[in-house]
């Protein structure tokens, strides 16, 4: 069998894996739901053009060099990667490495680029909506906010409170901020997103005391 080599790079933890597939794969072999996890598949010997790559259920699309492939996977669980060589006699399957399949990590809600502390009247008065920010994760993945409830909280008395769908504030909370004043909490709780491999889901709280 030749010699063959398998590398996943996974960029949410900055590292790359490789190894022979015909030993035990890495526990930390991750393939992240619903983006384009990038591999590069190389047999020693062999042409890239002569090698390709299967996995059961999941897209795998030519990337933008030689014996790249990205791999987008729609299930979490276990997969088992294939690499076999293309000739005229017939495929043949030359190694095959498993993978784990998981969920991306859930994107943090912010306003004004905070999910805490203190911000100031002007500054959330500047503020059109709730952002998802999915930090730590280099791969391209969207995410949308379908909805949040906005309050404000002053003297531990909830004075405002409203349901919002979508990101942005409605008119609502918007003229409710335009009323804030120094020393009051505007929260924005039971943030639900929708992400790559995440569909509305719960995501942090936002809490937020307001300054001059």
């Amino acid at each position: 069998m030749k010699k063959l080599l398998l590398f996943l790079c996974c960029f949410a933890a900055n590292y790359c894996f490789a190894q022979h597939v015909t030993i035990s794969a890495d526990k930390m072999n991750v393939l992240y739901i619903g983006v384009p996890n990038p591999i590069t598949v190389v047999a020693e010997g062999l042409q890239c053009k002569n090698v390709n790559i299967a996995i059961e259920g999941a897209q795998i699309m030519p990337g933008d060099e030689p014996c790249k492939f990205n791999v987008v996977v729609k299930e979490p669980g276990i997969v088992i990667a294939k690499v076999y060589t293309i000739s005229k006699g017939g495929n043949k399957i030359i190694g095959e490495i498993e993978f784990r399949v998981k969920r991306p990590m859930l994107p943090t809600a912010r306003v004004g680029g905070k999910t805490c502390g203190i911000i100031t009247r002007t500054e959330l008065m500047s503020q059109i909506g709730v952002g998802a920010y999915m930090d730590n994760f280099d791969f391209d993945a969207p995410f949308v906010v379908n909805s949040f409830t906005a309050s404000i909280i002053r003297n531990h008395n909830t004075i405002f409170e409203k349901t919002n769908t979508g990101a942005k504030f409605n008119n609502d909370i918007l003229r409710a901020i335009q009323t804030i004043k120094p020393g009051d909490i505007f929260s924005c709780a039971d943030v639900r997103v929708t992400s790559t491999g995440n569909n509305n889901a719960l995501t942090n709280s936002i809490e937020l005391t307001v300054i001059d």
